[in-house]
């Protein structure tokens, strides 16, 4: 038999403790965490479980850290999408604040507002909508 007493402490030479330490830091940090509910349980278990033999004289033990965590909250946000010139699916997040149809013009950056590509040389407004090769304004 071993001299040391057994003890919670001892259990898998400190393992269970060490398990059991890590799981309350990574419930705390949930906690901390701006993407979950502020106001949620949090659960750390540690589970014990002895499997005595027929004589009673030894047992099988096992542990097991267990934890319950907030998962993050969903979060909503709006797609804007449909199909170019070419038949190919474009997609878009809508940001907070911006109006349907910002940033989609063809031709602009959609985080800078640059425009891209050649301007109008007599500083007029490009139509987008013109057809190339035509002279639709």
């Amino acid at each position: 038999m071993a001299k040391d007493k057994l003890s919670l402490a001892t259990l898998g030479q400190g393992a269970a403790v060490e398990q059991f330490d890590i799981a309350l830091g990574r419930a705390l940090e949930n906690i901390l965490d701006v993407n979950t509910d502020g106001k949620a349980k949090r659960k750390v278990t540690l589970e014990v479980t002895l499997k005595p033999n027929a004589d009673r004289n030894m047992a099988n033990v096992s542990y097991q850290v267990k934890s319950k965590l907030a998962n993050d909250e969903a979060i909503d946000t709006t797609f804007m999408f449909g199909k170019d010139g070419k038949g190919k699916v474009n997609a878009m997040e809508l940001f907070s604040g911006q109006m349907p149809g910002q940033g989609l013009l063809p031709g602009v950056d959609p985080v800078t507002g640059e425009v891209l590509g050649e301007q109008e040389e007599d500083g007029t407004v490009i139509n987008f909508n013109r057809k190339e090769g035509t002279n639709n304004d």
